[in-house]
């Protein structure tokens, strides 16, 4: 029941069922499965191709567990419950998605989408997960311009990082480049771009501007490396992973070595992710 208030607070807010899916957060998937065994459908159920029963016993049932038996043809399955845990687990979890449909609202305080976007870049550095509320970025943008494909190749893009394994590069990455989104969104509203810092840097990034910063002979590549399309650019990259071997710099030589083989597997937009980072080199 708690569940499906959330969802009709979701709705009252963003008129909108799928700003929350539940299919998306475990526990509360668990928790919706649990209700389902023992209020919702004890009977007939489809599991997993199998027609299965779940019978719930009162003398199971204590003051701070209770257990249940799911039967289909072949076994007999008890599953046990643990008031306090669910509950915990419950408040833990719905207390993240009240917190998105709270940003959700402060995010819409005014009609400007730089504003939106510059909210949605503060709390991504933070460690808030944005997801949601870029998504919800992504369409009513769409709604309102149709036609700026500059905008929705920088979106499908950090769509496309958002993607990749969390690690602190890629999760830098997609900071880059929702805040190039951001000041690119402030140019087409005239609006002041507020700076945002984006440091600390991963320290993959940072071995690599410091090799640049230590070896300025090799800047001029940089130009060559900022585009696959270069008559020059596999020449470039493997000549920047030898420098990294020869320098020790490991760090440096995986995140090269990344977008050789991001290249090499036709991922030019994951590619162009790490690529463009090439720019925070002064």
């Amino acid at each position: 029941v708690s569940i499906d208030a959330i969802y009709s607070l979701s709705m009252s807010l963003t008129n909108s069922k799928n700003f929350v899916n539940i299919n998306d957060n475990p526990t509360l998937r668990e928790l919706k499965y649990i209700r389902n065994d023992v209020v919702g459908h004890p009977t007939n159920r489809i599991v997993a191709r199998d027609i299965v029963y779940c019978v719930l016993n009162p003398e199971d049932i204590s003051k701070y567990s209770f257990k249940y038996h799911i039967y289909n043809m072949d076994n007999d399955e008890i599953r046990t419950v643990s008031f306090l845990q669910m509950l915990n687990d419950y408040y833990l979890e719905a207390y993240k998605i009240l917190d998105v449909l709270l940003n959700y609202q402060e995010v819409h305080k005014t009609n400007m989408f730089s504003d939106d976007l510059y909210y949605i870049v503060t709390k991504y550095k933070d460690g808030v997960n944005v997801n949601a509320l870029f998504r919800q970025f992504r369409t009513e943008y769409k709604r309102e311009y149709t036609q700026n494909s500059r905008i929705y190749k920088r979106v499908n893009l950090i769509i496309k990082v958002n993607r990749l394994p969390h690690t602190k590069l890629n999760n830098f990455a997609y900071l880059f480049h929702l805040n190039y989104l951001y000041e690119n969104v402030c140019a087409i509203e005239r609006q002041k771009v507020k700076a945002i810092d984006l440091k600390p840097y991963p320290d993959d990034l940072n071995e690599v501007i410091k090799f640049f910063k230590d070896n300025k002979e090799y800047k001029p590549m940089l130009d060559t490396l900022s585009n696959y399309n270069n008559p020059g650019f596999k020449e470039a990259i493997n000549r920047m992973i030898n420098l990294m071997k020869k320098n020790n710099l490991s760090l440096a030589r995986m995140f090269f070595e990344e977008i050789r083989s991001r290249v090499s597997k036709k991922m030019y937009d994951e590619a162009y992710a790490y690529v463009a980072l090439l720019k925070l080199i002064k």
